[in-house]
């Protein structure tokens, strides 16, 4: 994995280097945050590739530590077939290959991967798995759910960047679907700041599970898994590895921009400085997430 995060932030650091000799002043760039309840702009290529610079790594343990409890708890048959709602870049796609190859799996041979998204992603691994799909719709505009053989839901950072018509419109997709798995699961990472909204949002949906669909739910609906010390993420996962050449950019992001270099001072707003020069995430204070287990009775 070291490798794979390796090579793969080298692409994306190059490519975003590029993007800001085109763009000149890093503004635009300080919509990647989630102050104020905030949702980036994904469609723009800087903002893609910024947003992976700090959470790639990151977000790929997550996801990977998410598929590897999920196959230890030996719930659910192989292949899996998997929605993945929100996939972006399709990081947890990626975690999913790492967490198979440590159970001498892949997902080539065991995994059905669809994810969707409204927006199209740059930077998608397959892995080699023809069964790996990408679609760049808006679910929203679905009726129900393009199969009913889904054994895992993924909502991967996503649940709670929906707004409340949007959501309902996810529970009303839910609740008009078929679902043929006689068990399956419902995961979701649960953002640092907004806890609350999304475990709310997941138990709300597993509601439509028990009561459309027949399912019990196993877990817990109004709990999640977190660590209970903020510490780096090598010292857990020993895989883990964030370049230091883009570490040391990103941290201080704010020289790259034109009109800051011409003025030797921060010539736009206040916020710039705060909000561009933010460091990456190492460690593993931002991992929360939910694994809820559903049974037909």
């Amino acid at each position: 994995m070291k490798n794979f995060i390796s090579k793969k932030m080298g692409q994306i650091f190059g490519d975003f280097r590029d993007s800001l000799v085109m763009i000149g002043k890093c503004c635009s760039l300080k919509d990647v945050t989630y102050l104020g309840g905030n949702i980036p702009d994904y469609s723009k290529p800087e903002i893609q590739q910024l947003y992976l610079l700090k959470y790639f790594p990151a977000y790929l343990i997550e996801y990977y530590n998410i598929y590897s409890k999920i196959i230890k708890l030996d719930f659910l048959s192989t292949p899996f077939n998997i929605l993945s709602i929100g996939t972006g870049c399709g990081v947890d796609y990626c975690g999913l290959e790492f967490a198979l190859r440590d159970s001498e799996m892949n997902s080539a041979d065991y995994a059905y991967y669809t994810g969707i998204d409204r927006i199209t992603w740059n930077y998608r691994e397959y892995f080699g798995n023809k069964d790996c799909l990408y679609l760049d719709k808006d679910i929203t505009e679905w009726n129900k759910l393009d199969k009913n053989n889904y054994s895992i839901i993924m909502f991967p950072k996503s649940i709670g960047e929906l707004n409340g018509n949007d959501f309902q419109k996810i529970l009303d997709i839910f609740n008009n679907s078929k679902f043929q798995c006689n068990k399956m699961i419902i995961a979701s990472s649960v953002r640092e700041l907004s806890d609350e909204i999304d475990v709310h949002r997941l138990s709300n949906l597993i509601d439509i599970f028990i009561k459309e669909h027949g399912y019990t739910c196993l877990d817990k609906k109004a709990t999640y898994t977190h660590f209970k010390e903020d510490v780096g993420l090598r010292k857990i996962f020993s895989d883990f590895v964030y370049p230091q050449d883009i570490l040391d950019f990103l941290a201080n992001l704010l020289e790259q921009c034109e009109g800051y270099r011409l003025n030797e001072q921060n010539s736009c707003e206040a916020e710039c400085e705060s909000i561009l020069n933010r460091w990456p995430i190492l460690k593993t204070g931002h991992i929360k997430f939910q694994i809820k287990r559903l049974e037909k009775a």
